[in-house]
């Protein structure tokens, strides 16, 4: 009799033990309770990192010369126009003034889906 009591108790303190720690493990920033999940994309920004609302975009330039296409991408709304933002680059990982760019190759897929490849910012392509 004593062996089921502690055989429960053990399964009684896992259960809430999981429950008290099992939370979400993601990198997401959390939504607040007035917004839904539908108001935001899946993909953030490259450069600030912050969730894109549905619609937002980021700002860029597309350059096309003999079949070769480069795209310069300068950011999303919010770190564009923000003073104090924390724009950097994803390959160096240094920081990125309001008028410097990323720069990348775009090319179509063989199912027509347009790919993107980060090659960095004008100081660590330069180098």
């Amino acid at each position: 009799m004593t062996e089921i009591i502690i055989v429960a108790s053990l399964i009684l303190v896992t259960a809430v033990v999981y429950v008290l720690f099992s939370g979400t493990k993601t990198n997401e920033p959390k939504i607040k309770q007035n917004e839904t999940k539908d108001e935001y994309s899946k993909l953030p920004c490259i450069i600030c990192c912050s969730r894109l609302k549905r619609g937002e975009r980021l700002k860029s330039e597309k350059f096309t010369v003999d079949d070769k296409t480069t795209v310069h991408i300068f950011g999303c709304p919010f770190c564009l126009n923000a003073d104090h933002s924390k724009r950097k680059c994803p390959v160096c990982k240094k920081s990125l003034k309001c008028n410097e760019y990323l720069i990348g190759d775009m090319w179509k897929k063989d199912n027509g889906k347009n790919r993107l490849h980060v090659k960095g910012c004008v100081k660590c392509i330069s180098q």
